[in-house]
């Protein structure tokens, strides 16, 4: 090992995954990058995880807390690592031999990236691959700076959180990650600031696996649930305030609350103004509202003529509609697995917002 490779650390958060975490520590041990140190991070489970991590001895950093999520835990493994360059692991992925040499390149040539991003494998419980990647093959992962797209935006194509690393100095101003929004999804907040610092470089190809099982959050869907509906939304509010911020006191750039084109966003405050009012607090009214999602609608990039017309008609039968008419169309959109024959037609495999 020499220092002038620079530290890579890999983070490995976990809770109540015994049962894959063996696998993610093996395959961060594995790497063929040798400046390398694994950090794992135990949330409080109450399964056999902690005696798999004392299992490695010495050969990883271990973290051994009370449960407070994942925020909680990729702070504590942040305080714990000593890495030029971090990669947070949930403990039911796991990397490829090559993905650590491969990241610390870019980050040797480079000096000035903030993100090194790459695509997952989808695997199954078993870890046998499945159909498909993350982010999917017709999604666009973006090199360069992004700090435009951010602030039109607030968030762009990026795989869930084992394909991300990051620069320390490019999070560590963000640190720590807010444990009480954030018991789950820390790496929306990571991965939608770091950019303000620098640059991101992607790497197309597949580093990584992610692992799909019934305990995932990743896909589930919240709208059924009004609390857990708010909770996700206070997230999506509490990393854009940050954005605001650092835009500010970093760049010296002034940007709007709701960002003109980021319709996911607008989308999800109104369908949470109409569905669950009694969980609404933010200050913006259904017209308005409605008028901020045509404008994003007309001005999203990336999206097919048909796409922009349904989406304009969406915003309208969300904002005018009855509140059980508003949530079967919101339903009918979000849950494939109930679209009607009809709308499942009409969006698709072309649906990207």
């Amino acid at each position: 090992m020499t220092s002038s490779e620079g530290l890579l650390s890999i983070v490995i958060d976990n809770y109540n995954y015994g049962q894959y975490l063996a696998q993610a520590i093996e395959s961060a041990l594995a790497q063929d990058y040798g400046n390398l140190e694994v950090v794992v991070v135990d949330d409080g489970s109450n399964d056999n995880s902690r005696e798999v991590i004392a299992s490695y001895g010495e050969r990883v950093v271990a973290v051994f807390k009370k449960n407070g999520g994942q925020a909680s835990a990729v702070n504590a493994g942040f305080a714990a690592s000593h890495g030029d360059v971090l990669l947070f692991l949930d403990s039911d992925d796991y990397l490829a031999a090559q993905a650590g040499a491969s990241i610390m390149r870019r980050f040797r040539e480079r000096p000035e990236l903030s993100i090194v991003h790459f695509r997952l494998t989808i695997v199954d419980e078993s870890g046998r691959p499945k159909t498909g990647v993350l982010p999917a093959r017709h999604m666009r992962m973006l090199s360069g700076d992004i700090r435009s797209v951010l602030a039109a935006s607030r968030t762009y194509t990026h795989p869930p959180m084992s394909g991300n690393a990051y620069r320390r100095s490019a999070i560590a101003r963000q640190m720590p990650v807010p444990e009480q929004i954030y018991r789950k999804g820390a790496d929306g907040w990571l991965v939608c600031t770091a950019p303000v610092f620098g640059p991101v470089e992607a790497i197309d190809e597949e580093l990584g696996c992610y692992r799909m099982h019934s305990a995932n959050v990743t896909g589930k869907s919240e709208l059924a649930d009004g609390m857990r509906y708010a909770a996700h939304m206070a997230e999506e509010e509490c990393v854009r305030r940050k954005q605001v911020e650092l835009f500010r006191d970093v760049l010296g750039v002034r940007i709007s609350a709701v960002a003109e084109r980021d319709l996911p966003h607008i989308r999800q405050l109104l369908i949470l103004r109409r569905i669950y009012p009694e969980h609404y607090e933010y200050p913006w009214s259904t017209v308005r509202l409605l008028g901020l999602g045509l404008r994003a609608a007309i001005l999203a990039d990336g999206v097919w003529p048909m796409d922009r017309a349904i989406w304009l008609l969406w915003f309208v039968a969300i904002a005018i509609l009855p509140r059980r008419g508003a949530y079967a169309i919101a339903l009918a959109t979000f849950d494939v697995k109930r679209r009607p024959l009809t709308l499942r037609a009409l969006l698709g495999r072309r649906g990207r917002c």
